[in-house]
């Protein structure tokens, strides 16, 4: 996927965009534990950089960062940079299983880290936050796991087979199954607070899991970096044009 040949104006106005998120926004390709093995070449900001070389990007990342995590340091942030678009690039972990859970319960136990709930409350507050900073929010989903590929991670991080027992309660079916509930309830969020949507999960989970997930089952490669900037572009564009214009707007 080449962004070259993509149009650009190099007289447009300065916008700040600020894309508080996870490990995703970090470029993470391949995570063992808490140990980072690589990263991708070209993530996602990258990408958005380049499609936009007049974009002051800050970000804001933490490998484990949760919806909870946004929701604490979202303030300072918002107050340090004032951005004019905010990127909410968070929920991966929320809707993770709790692996460390479901290992000592045997199984018994299988949720997400974070309920349903409680994740669209987190999202709601931080998009109010932004909305309150004179910020523009932008929503997103998160992608699916490959399962069958993360399963022997998690096996050698345990120290025992894990995949019989994953099997044995739903597997990858069930654990796409949940995350797509997830990424439903954030674009149905989007819609009722009407603030801009980039759906990039619902876009990755079109394409067979071995080809856009890296080593570790969870993280997306760089073909699935090209595809979440696709989607952040698509967002993206239609904000900042409308700013610009704005911008030019105020000195005639």
């Amino acid at each position: 996927m080449s962004f070259d040949n993509l149009h650009t104006d190099p007289s447009s106005t300065p916008v700040t965009l600020m894309i508080l998120g996870d490990s995703i926004t970090l470029g993470v390709a391949d995570m063992r534990g808490t140990e980072v093995a690589s990263y991708v070449k070209l993530s996602y900001v990258d990408i958005i950089q380049k499609r936009f070389p007049n974009l002051v990007i800050k970000v804001d990342a933490d490998v484990h960062r949760s919806t909870i995590g946004g929701v604490r340091c979202l303030g300072p942030l918002l107050a340090s940079f004032n951005p004019q678009i905010t990127l909410l690039m968070l929920g991966g972990n929320d809707a993770d299983p709790d692996w460390k859970r479901f290992v000592v319960s045997n199984g018994r136990v299988a949720r997400s880290r974070i309920d349903l709930a409680r994740y669209i409350e987190n999202l709601r507050t931080m998009a109010e936050m932004v909305r309150s900073a004179g910020s523009i929010p932008v929503l997103t989903d998160m992608p699916n796991q490959y399962l069958a590929r993360r399963a022997k991670v998690l096996s050698d991080l345990a120290g025992r087979d894990l995949i019989p027992l994953i099997n044995a309660n739903g597997g990858e079916k069930l654990c796409n199954e949940v995350l797509e509930t997830y990424r439903e309830a954030a674009a149905a969020l989007a819609g009722e607070l009407a603030v801009p949507f980039a759906p990039f999960g619902h876009h990755l989970a079109e394409h067979p899991l071995e080809e856009v997930v890296g080593p570790d089952g969870v993280h997306p490669n760089e073909l699935a970096h090209g595809i979440i900037a696709t989607q952040m572009i698509a967002a993206l564009e239609p904000i900042i044009k409308k700013l610009n214009t704005s911008f030019a707007g105020s000195f005639h």
